[in-house]
């Protein structure tokens, strides 16, 4: 009996919960009348600060992923994989270079 009353009270309190919880959250939603030239006006004359502008210009940057997977063919390591296999003997990161020129990067990561 106790336990079936501590239900229903857990129930109760569940659905208020989930129904008042909504009142408390507003829809703030302009209809195309009350947008003004001003608010327009406003928003089109934004601009980044120079900081943000600095950073956007080095925006497109580049992951190399390169370690001991690469050789593994697996996403994620054990950590008991052989150091032997990270050998690189025919590594051609001239080739690296070029893409990253051609893509336009400005920055690369190493990982």
């Amino acid at each position: 009996m106790k336990r079936t009353k501590y239900s229903f009270v857990l129930f109760y309190l569940i659905i208020f919960v989930q129904v008042f919880s909504s009142y408390g959250q507003e829809l703030n939603v302009n209809s195309k009348s009350e947008i003004s030239d001003a608010v327009i006006q406003k928003a089109v004359s934004i601009l980044p600060h120079e900081r943000q502008y600095e950073w956007q210009k080095n925006e497109f940057t580049g992951f190399i992923h390169f370690g001991v997977n690469t050789f593994t063919g697996r996403e994620w390591g054990t950590g008991f994989e052989d150091p032997k296999i990270f050998h690189p003997t025919n590594l051609d990161t001239d080739q690296w270079c070029k893409a990253i020129k051609s893509a336009e990067m400005k920055l690369i990561i190493l990982t």
